[in-house]
Parts: C-alpha cells; sequence; structure tokens
C-alpha cells in the first residue's frame, strides 16, 4: 500500500468519524472511543492537509515555471 493511499485512508476515517459523530445515533457505548480517535486525528489530518497544499503549490509553481510567457524575472 502507498503512502498517499495511507493518508487517504486516515482522512476517509476522519470523515467517517466526524459523520458518525454528527448524526447522534452513536451507541452510548462508543462515543467516548469514536470521539478520542476523532480528536487524536485531528491534528494528523490538519498535517496532512497542510502537506497536500503545499505539494499542489509546488506543482502550481513549476507549472508557472514552464510558461514561456512568464518574466525572466519571475523565474
Amino acid at each position: 500500500m502507498s503512502w498517499t493511499h495511507r493518508l487517504d485512508r486516515v482522512l476517509a476515517r476522519h470523515q467517517e468519524l466526524s459523520d458518525t459523530l454528527a448524526s447522534g445515533t452513536v451507541a452510548q457505548d462508543k462515543i467516548a472511543a469514536y470521539s478520542k480517535e476523532f480528536a487524536d486525528l485531528s491534528p494528523i489530518v490538519e498535517t496532512i492537509n497542510i502537506f497536500r497544499g503545499t505539494e499542489q503549490e509546488i506543482a502550481d509553481l513549476e507549472e508557472m515555471l514552464q510558461d514561456p510567457d512568464l518574466d525572466s524575472e519571475m523565474k
């Protein structure tokens, strides 16, 4: 399994927990465990989102550098 797939799984699990907790249909004995898992994943998800944003920014900048019309001072 690739590391990007693992990141996607973490994001999906965080979203699943968020949706489940928001639904109000969680059994009482599961609320604490789900809430803890959600809280534990939240800073990881934040870091993944920052990383993905940085990846996109790099891709955008690399694309700009390939543009022949780009001012040479920008390169």
